[in-house]
């Protein structure tokens, strides 16, 4: 019964999401066609990595970049629109696919290695954000042409993420979350909630072509990203032998250096619950700025962009 309560509220939160975004894009695509330049749809690729309780370097879990590992980074994709409300700010809809992944066999902290645990997670963030222009250069190549401009700009927003650790057992990828791990009294939520912040710039060739690179980093309020939290857990009290197989993974290793087994036993430390984990993203982007209805550009910095020479018109006389 609480399952299918959980199973409820995500597929109506994810419904609302998806009204949400879909009410938003129909207003972009409204202002869109009563402004010209000034609505935009697109995407990227994204490089995609995590901060948070598996891996990490040699010394006890920091939750900054110094836990990062690098040689986890997996690759997503982004859809996007965004509409410029003035020459400052600008409103956008993200929706975005990333995987995660971490495996304490490659920290090189030996009580992580002792641990052995590791996971993935696809993440499907749905974001709506609000961007800051800070710098603007209608002019890179000064020539008088205005063609490319560039904008440097900062961003913040929220999102909801879908969030389903998985782990690897005999050949097998699992779904942890329901299977309990840690014993909790009430199960982790698989829509979490996020707030991006980040730095991007673009270039724009030809007023409608338009290149971009952002870092994004997402703050969440879950530490469930990987199934990692808090203690080991009462083995009698999982719910079944593929819990206790997957709470515990000590037994899998053979290697006397490592902390000793009664190390990862009822009670003592699996996670650190005093830091939430967070994601982040790299993006790559293009986007094609759509055409309206107004004159914006004809009474503004563009005024240079492909003009052309008027030839004068000869006239004869008609008798």
């Amino acid at each position: 019964m609480h399952k299918i309560f959980i199973l409820a509220v995500c597929t109506y939160f994810i419904t609302v999401m998806t009204r949400f975004y879909l009410f938003f894009l129909l207003i972009f695509i409204a202002l869109g066609a009563n402004a010209q330049y000034n609505w935009e749809i697109g995407g990227g690729i994204n490089a995609t990595n995590y901060l948070g309780d598996i891996g990490g370097g040699i010394e006890s879990g920091k939750n900054s970049i110094a836990d990062l590992k690098m040689s986890e980074t997996k690759l997503g994709i982004t859809a996007f629109t965004r509409y410029r409300l003035d020459r400052r700010f600008s409103l956008g809809a993200f929706l975005t696919y990333g995987r995660i992944s971490g495996a304490d066999s490659l920290s090189e902290n030996p009580s992580r290695r002792g641990r052995n645990l590791s996971f993935r997670n696809d993440l499907y963030e749905l974001a709506l954000r609000l961007d800051i222009n800070l710098y603007t250069n209608y002019d890179v190549g000064r020539k008088g042409y205005y063609n490319p401009d560039f904008r440097l700009y900062a961003f913040g927003g929220i999102a909801g993420t879908y969030s389903s650790p998985k782990a690897n057992y005999q050949g097998e990828w699992h779904k942890l979350q329901e299977l309990n791990t840690e014993n909790l009294f009430k199960q982790y939520s698989k829509i979490i909630l996020a707030v991006p912040v980040g730095l991007g710039f673009y270039f724009t060739y030809d007023r409608v072509n338009r290149f971009g690179f952002e870092a994004q980093y997402s703050f969440t309020f879950n530490d469930y990203l990987d199934d990692v939290s808090t203690i080991y857990a009462d083995q009698s009290k999982l719910p079944n032998d593929l819990s206790r197989a997957l709470a515990n993974r000590r037994g899998e290793v053979d290697d006397d250096d490592l902390p000793h087994p009664n190390n990862y036993t009822e009670g003592n430390k699996r996670g650190n619950p005093d830091n939430y984990d967070s994601y982040m993203f790299l993006r790559v982007t293009y986007s094609r700025v759509l055409r309206g209805k107004s004159g914006y550009y004809k009474r503004g910095q563009y005024n240079f962009l492909h003009r052309k020479s008027r030839k004068k018109r000869k006239s004869r006389a008609k008798f």
